[in-house]
């Protein structure tokens, strides 16, 4: 069964309060436990953990952790800062949870039944879509 979950940080985290972001870490822990796809947001690399924790954001690390403790199928990444191409953020991720992704705009990510395979993402491809 592929379940989906939307975890919104500026509802949900009041990033003044240390205690807070542990038990919104825990409480994000279990509700994406074992899910098909993972999406979270990445502003930062973890270069830049202080500015993530001001701002209520995340580091790519911290929610490649969040991957593998949760052990869902696929990371998702969005929302990354304008000051990274992308792949910064993807490759610090991986290092924790391989099975990372950050899409681009239009692009989109298939999760089929787990007996057909893994959750992947499809790069938009313009010229094919206007074919």
């Amino acid at each position: 069964m592929t379940r989906a979950l939307l975890l919104d940080l500026d509802d949900t985290l009041v990033v003044e309060e240390p205690a807070a972001v542990a038990a919104f870490a825990a409480t994000a822990g279990v509700a994406a436990h074992e899910a098909d796809v993972l999406v979270h947001e990445s502003t930062f690399t973890d270069e830049e953990h202080e500015r993530a924790l001001q701002t209520g954001h995340s580091t790519a690390r911290q929610a490649a952790e969040l991957a593998r403790e949760a052990d869902v199928r696929l990371l998702v990444l969005t929302h990354v800062s304008t000051r990274y191409a992308g792949g910064e953020i993807r490759d610090e991720a991986r290092a924790t949870f391989e099975r990372t992704e950050v899409p681009r705009d239009f692009d989109s990510v298939e999760v089929p039944f787990v007996e057909k395979g893994e959750p992947e993402l499809h790069r938009y491809d313009a010229e094919r879509a206007s074919a």
